[in-house]
């Protein structure tokens, strides 16, 4: 199978790829009651993964 992505989306990449990981870190195997409290998850693994960043300089060629 061969899937052409065009140069200019290489962005949307590195949002599928955050996603990907949010839900193989944080989202997998939990059990939630309402949307609430998957809200207070989600933002919760945003403060502790933005209390420790990591820069990412992307570059176009």
């Amino acid at each position: 199978m061969f899937v052409f992505t065009p140069t200019h989306t290489s962005w949307l990449n590195m949002i599928e790829s955050f996603f990907s990981k949010v839900t193989k870190q944080m989202l997998k195997g939990i059990r939630v009651n309402s949307k609430d409290e998957l809200s207070e998850w989600i933002y919760r693994y945003f403060y502790e993964i933005n209390a420790d960043p990591i820069v990412y300089h992307w570059t176009y060629k």
